[in-house]
């Protein structure tokens, strides 16, 4: 894959932040891109692959859960299918205050309250104190509704939430 001092000249080029890690030489709103064996691949990808120390299977792609595009964080990244991906095409509105798609502040409830639509029925996940745990269990309620890869929960859990 990559040698030690390729790794190394990866890493000199991100800014890690509390949230996102930040490919450095992207312009904003752009993919990073990295050579790799005279071949330009995206940085995402490489920091995927890095992680899991494999290559992304084929079909399947990496998608950025935090919707920023510049991002290498490995925990923000995950590999799926394109249909999948097509169900997180895009992020938060430009009104969204809490920066996590299908996550936003109720008001009568002072929580952050989330939630998400999935074939025109609106999935109600919960309401939550903090923006981090509404961000998990509508990350994770997701999963578990579109079949993505790794979750082996049952979707009984969904199916019960929903109906409340």
């Amino acid at each position: 894959m990559l040698s030690q001092q390729r790794i190394e000249v990866f890493w000199a080029r991100v800014t890690k932040t509390n949230y996102c890690w930040v490919w450095d030489r992207a312009p904003e709103n752009r993919y990073g891109r990295f050579q790799v064996d005279g071949k330009v691949r995206g940085a995402h990808v490489i920091s995927w692959e890095m992680h899991h120390g494999r290559e992304v299977k084929p079909g399947y792609r990496v998608d950025h859960k935090c919707h920023n595009k510049r991002c290498v964080r490995p925990s923000h990244l995950r590999e799926l299918t394109h249909a999948q991906n097509l169900q997180y095409a895009s992020g938060p509105s430009k009104n969204n205050t809490s920066g996590v798609l299908g996550v936003s502040w109720n008001t009568l409830r002072g929580k952050w309250l989330a939630q998400f639509t999935k074939n025109g029925q609106r999935i109600h996940v919960g309401y939550f104190i903090d923006l981090e745990e509404a961000e998990a269990k509508i990350t994770e309620a997701k999963e578990i509704a579109f079949g993505f890869p790794g979750v082996e929960k049952q979707r009984q859990l969904l199916e019960v939430s929903s109906q409340h």
